[in-house]
């Protein structure tokens, strides 16, 4: 999905820790590539999970996940 403000959102479920590998990272590197290609931008495109149970650190996720927010966040009160 994009927006009108060039920014994208892509959707999935997942019933554990998402954990990204070779081939993930490499999809990922490939959309950045295409987003950043087909909108003509030269901004830095930042990769943000929002994920149930979280993001398996390694070596992939450290290298392709700007920030990582988890449903306990959405929950949390000031």
């Amino acid at each position: 999905m994009q927006f009108s403000d060039g920014a994208g959102l892509e959707i999935h479920f997942w019933s554990g820790k998402f954990t990204i590998n070779k081939p993930e990272h490499e999809n990922i590197k490939n959309k950045i590539t295409q987003f950043k290609e087909g909108t003509k931008t030269r901004k830095n495109v930042f990769i943000t999970m929002i994920t149930t149970y979280g993001v398996a650190e390694n070596a992939n996720s450290l290298e392709t996940v700007t920030d990582n927010f988890t449903m306990g966040c959405l929950f949390e009160e000031d």
